[in-house]
């Protein structure tokens, strides 16, 4: 008998109901090296996983403004699976006069 899987609207219900969260990888890159997750985060579901690839992805370009004058900088992220389901980037880049 396989098990129900249920979609939680929170993490408070996903808890509470015993579901499983799914696992998703974040993985970096920065134009000069390639960081991959070997970890993984638990998330409720995949938007969750989104708004935080997003969120990483604006301090590491607010990091390389402060360091460099371009920089390409990209977060792909995977599913349990190691498939990718999203990956954003944002190139940056400064010119001083």
């Amino acid at each position: 008998m396989s098990k129900k899987q249920v979609f939680c609207s929170d993490e408070r219900t996903a808890l509470s109901t015993g579901a499983k969260m799914p696992l998703f990888f974040f993985d970096i890159r920065d134009g000069k090296s390639h960081s991959p997750d070997t970890e993984g985060t638990h998330y409720v579901g995949a938007l969750e996983a989104r708004v935080d690839a997003v969120k990483m992805l604006v301090a590491m370009a607010q990091d390389e403004v402060q360091g460099g004058l371009q920089s390409n900088l990209s977060v792909t992220v995977s599913d349990e699976s190691r498939r990718p389901v999203m990956e954003a980037n944002i190139d940056c880049s400064i010119k001083v006069f």
